[in-house]
């Protein structure tokens, strides 16, 4: 069976190392993953990717797995488009081509509508990192609250364009795969009547994200931390990331320090700064700005506790953090918002608190610096969570097994949900 992935993200060894885990893992599968030549990673994001920084892509050969480069040309919204990724369609037929990204990029359109005019047979899977205020119904409900006519207006004619998209996606899109539950059922109001799974593209690889003693004592010595109570964020500097409502929430008393790992623009790191200072806890924050992929796991294993308190806006909700995976994978008790993905992210034995309550969040921080053993053991169950819903390895033996079942007209709802399925 010979599948095509398309993102952007393959640029990096370390968002295409699960895919060539599923090769090795499936030999019978033939696996190529596209992507752009060149890449700048973190142009308008570079709270999540750090400094932008241009990738050039190389094609690769590894008996079934590939790399294949493409040129792209930019839109003027939702992403790119490639005549070179239609070309290569067009000449290797591949049984599924797999688009991850949004059910709204301009490049899943592109594919859909080569199949619908070359190759109507043609299996088409999205992924999609949309959260529920992406429904046409909140966008309809926005519209429906605007005062001024002007933006009443741009915000229906958005949801007229939205809906056609949308139409035609439910058309000729064979399968989707989301992020978690609340994504599902926006794609069910949407009319979406074709296969739904709740199975994210993300998902921790603990070959890197492991518990360490060593790479623990490494960055508490690094920072000063000595034997205080640690608490850690990774998080880009923004509103919906709840940096402010946790900074508000941290206690005054007790040995602690709170390692907020991450940056934003100019005007958030001075925002985060001024309340750091308001607060009188310059000696007990650490800053250590964006943190490579690579050193994640040391600076996570520092931590006694994860705290992502995430906040809904109404543009956007967490959808799936994969920090957050990371922090479980190496046994990190979670303290956590009702906000999105988080409270499905950590399950019925993390501590989640409603993301409207600080005073909460509050009590919630205090207890964990004097219960530490409780929160260990919250950690350990945290972690088998993580290795049983969301490893890599897991995800792809699920995934290879779902598509199997697309391919032969099966519909298993064992396999609907990765935190569920008991694929082996």
């Amino acid at each position: 069976m010979k599948i095509v992935l398309i993102n952007h993200t393959f640029s990096r060894e370390s968002f295409r190392r699960r895919w060539r885990l599923l090769a090795e893992q499936h030999k019978d599968w033939d696996i190529t993953l596209l992507s752009p030549k060149e890449w700048t990673s973190g142009a308008d994001k570079r709270v999540t990717f750090g400094n932008p920084s241009t990738v050039a892509v190389n094609d690769i050969d590894d008996e079934n797995f590939h790399v294949r480069t493409f040129g792209i040309q930019r839109t003027t919204s939702m992403g790119w488009v490639s005549q070179d990724m239609i070309d290569y369609f067009r000449k290797n037929k591949p049984d599924v081509i797999y688009h991850i990204g949004s059910h709204f990029q301009a490049s899943l359109f592109q594919i859909l509508k080569y199949k619908k005019t070359m190759n109507p047979s043609q299996k088409v899977f999205a992924f999609s990192m949309r959260g529920q205020v992406s429904d046409l119904s909140f966008i309809l409900e926005r519209a429906q609250k605007e005062k001024s006519f002007m933006r009443k207006m741009i915000q229906l004619t958005k949801y007229y364009y939205l809906k056609k998209k949308v139409l035609f996606f439910n058309k000729y899109c064979d399968a989707v795969f989301c992020h978690y539950p609340k994504a599902k059922e926006s794609f069910l109001k949407e009319g979406f009547r074709g296969p739904i799974y709740i199975q994210t593209q993300v998902g921790v690889d603990p070959d890197y994200f492991y518990q360490d003693a060593r790479k623990r004592q490494l960055i508490r010595e690094r920072y000063g931390i000595g034997d205080s109570f640690l608490f850690a964020s990774a998080v880009r500097f923004n509103a919906g990331k709840g940096i402010m409502q946790v900074l508000d929430a941290l206690p005054v008393d007790g040995d602690w320090k709170y390692l907020l790992m991450g940056s934003g623009l100019p005007e958030e790191i001075e925002d985060v700064r001024q309340k750091i200072s308001e607060r009188g806890l310059e000696d007990r924050i650490i800053l250590p700005g964006f943190i490579e992929w690579e050193d994640m796991p040391a600076h996570l294993n520092a931590a006694d506790c994860m705290i992502h308190f995430t906040q809904t806006t109404d543009l956007w909700e967490e959808t799936f953090s994969l920090a957050l995976v990371q922090a479980m994978a190496v046994r990190l008790p979670v303290i956590g918002s009702s906000s999105g993905s988080v409270p499905y992210q950590i399950g019925p034995d993390g501590i989640i608190v409603d993301e409207s309550d600080i005073s909460g969040l509050h009590e919630k921080l205090q207890w964990a610096i004097y219960h530490p053993e409780q929160m260990k053991s919250i950690g350990e169950k945290l972690y088998q969570r993580t290795i049983r819903s969301f490893s890599i390895g897991h995800l792809n033996n699920l995934f290879y097994a779902t598509v199997n079942d697309i391919l032969n007209g099966i519909y298993d709802g064992d396999k609907e949900d990765m935190a569920n399925a008991s694929i082996v």
